[in-house]
């Protein structure tokens, strides 16, 4: 948890030290996992967090910067709408480095809902009313958005926003050989 309020306090203007894990970049397979009680005053740490793990993983700036808002929406509507900010139901976070994306999951210990359920932010009888924007906006930014129920009752989304070609990178190269 100190890593995860460290990383929120980090100015943006810090740079890395050189040959730092964040210069290098993140490596194909690496995995993140965070557990976090349902509080809002997580929401700016998971922000920064996306966008540097984003940017660890080769994507552009503003590739990055649009994962972060969609795993920040996500991660609101898990907290409110699925856990209903109850602090003992917990949301949890998995992001991964795979070969050609990154992809972040977001679990909440909710109700789950179905997707073909959610009104469509932008029909006619919809436009005054704010049910569906937090979806849309999600679906905007990410190449690729997956909604399911959990196994443990609540809903998961998966989020993933592809690598640029030429940071895709095969399980052995950037690495020492023995």
């Amino acid at each position: 948890m100190a890593q995860l309020h460290s990383i929120a306090r980090r100015g943006r203007r810090e740079s890395p030290a050189r040959g730092s894990r964040a210069q290098r970049g993140a490596d194909f397979g690496d995995e993140i996992r965070l557990v976090l009680g349902s509080r809002m005053e997580y929401v700016d740490a998971v922000h920064r967090l996306s966008e540097d793990i984003g940017r660890a993983a080769g994507l552009k700036r503003c590739d990055a910067f649009h994962l972060s808002l969609a795993v920040r929406e996500a991660f609101t509507n898990a907290l409110t709408h699925g856990n209903g900010l109850d602090e003992r139901k917990k949301v949890r976070l998995k992001y991964e480095v795979l070969d050609d994306a990154v992809r972040v999951c977001i679990v909440d210990e909710g109700e789950g809902f179905k997707l073909e359920e959610v009104p469509d932010p932008l029909s006619p009888e919809n436009l005054d009313r704010t049910v569906g924007r937090g979806l849309f906006l999600i679906r905007s930014y990410v190449d690729k958005l997956d909604v399911r129920r959990s196994p443990r009752g609540g809903s998961r989304l998966c989020l993933t926003k592809r690598r640029p070609q030429g940071k895709r990178r095969s399980a052995t190269s950037g690495r020492k050989r023995t």
